[in-house]
């Protein structure tokens, strides 16, 4: 029994992709543009908004589709291929890089969702 353990075991890696999850990441990028106001609502929020907010900052934004698998049950599974991708003059950085970039350009300081101060960690 302990063997089948050991094998189900994930590596660091591995949760990063299940945890972070692509349909998560998307979700906080879209709300903490809003937060800022550099998404509003009734601009498009899809993937393609989203990457205009974010060139509007003047970061690159690729945002990774997700796989769907079967379960065996019908319904699907959600798989993120890769995390998102963040860009600063043509170098990739990490999302939290890029959501500072964003919240400095924007010069926000208070949360438009939360009406508090803006504090970019409640979107990493």
């Amino acid at each position: 029994m302990a063997e089948i353990l050991k094998d189900e075991i994930m590596s660091d890696a591995e949760l990063d992709g299940v945890a972070g999850g692509t349909a998560a990441e998307s979700a906080k990028d879209r709300d903490f543009l809003r937060a800022i106001g550099a998404l509003n609502p009734g601009q498009g929020s899809d993937i393609a908004g989203v990457t205009r907010a974010f060139a509007q900052l003047g970061i690159g934004y690729v945002q990774y589709n997700e796989d769907r698998h079967s379960t065996g049950t019908g319904t699907p599974l959600a798989i993120p291929i890769a995390d998102n991708e963040y860009y600063i003059n043509g170098k990739q950085v990490t999302r939290a890089e890029a959501l500072m970039k964003a919240a400095s350009k924007s010069k926000a300081k208070i949360d438009l969702r939360t009406g508090g101060l803006l504090d970019v960690t409640n979107y990493l």
